[in-house]
């Protein structure tokens, strides 16, 4: 499988609302530091349970956003009767499918480099902003001021507005909607929370100082070097975290391997 490049991107989600003009609406909620428009695609009915996903906030993972087309063509397509007619007609779902457009396939913090070299999205929102690194330099950097910059800003002033009511988890669990206890019913769905447990919400990388995103068999082609923020270890599922998690997947077996 190959990555769209930023310009598929945009070209295979714009032909949705043409495609599709009944159940999607596109509109602007701000634009990056480079003066690209932030695109929402709504999808479904609009009086309905209010969910977001948003993809790629840190530009070099681009995963989300191809993930993210495919979920819209699933629901658009009615691939799945009468699952996803009922879930078009239950819930309105919002789709950013790029936040970092500036950045995406090129580095992990967005285009605003007056102060050194980007600003770490994921860390520029209010909700964690302590957290994140004041050195321009360093690859946590969570900027000048929380919502400092235009991407994070824009998110924040959506959710505010639409008032977004499920994250996934929640939707299927408290939901009381036939669409949800359908694919309750109908699938196994398994969610590992945290993997990199040793470090949770204190570092990127492990105790090993390996940066488990990049430890996988597929993809392991970042950073040979162990001071590096995305050094990606020794060697492919070196580290037990993405050994254990590899291991799994191969028992489990899911239907998108």
């Amino acid at each position: 499988m190959s990555y769209k490049t930023r310009d598929e991107l945009l070209t295979a989600f714009e032909a949705l609302p043409v495609s599709f003009p009944s159940d999607v609406y596109r509109f602007q909620i701000g634009t990056t530091w480079q003066g690209r428009p932030i695109y929402v695609y709504r999808i479904g009915n609009p009086s309905g349970a209010r969910i977001l996903f948003v993809a790629t906030v840190h530009g070099r993972e681009i995963l989300g956003s191809e993930l993210l087309y495919l979920y819209a063509k699933w629901l658009l397509d009615r691939s799945e009767e009468p699952l996803t007619s009922q879930i078009l007609a239950q819930n309105c779902t919002y789709i950013i499918p790029c936040l970092n457009w500036d950045s995406y396939d090129i580095q992990r913090k967005n285009q605003n480099l007056t102060l050194g070299t980007g600003v770490d999205l994921n860390r520029n929102f209010q909700n964690g902003w302590c957290y994140g690194s004041a050195d321009p330099l360093n690859w946590a950097y969570k900027g000048t001021g929380a919502l400092s910059e235009p991407e994070a800003m824009a998110v924040y002033q959506f959710m505010n507005t639409y008032e977004v009511m499920y994250h996934y988890a929640k939707w299927l669990l408290e939901s009381p909607e036939s669409a949800a206890k359908r694919i309750l019913e109908s699938n196994l769905t398994v969610i590992v929370p945290v993997v990199n447990v040793d470090k949770y919400s204190n570092s990127r990388k492990n105790v090993n100082g390996v940066d488990l995103n990049r430890n996988f068999a597929y993809g392991w082609h970042a950073s040979a070097d162990p001071t590096r923020y995305d050094y990606g270890g020794p060697s492919p599922e070196s580290e037990p975290e993405t050994k254990a998690l590899a291991r799994f997947l191969e028992r489990l077996k899911p239907a998108w391997l």
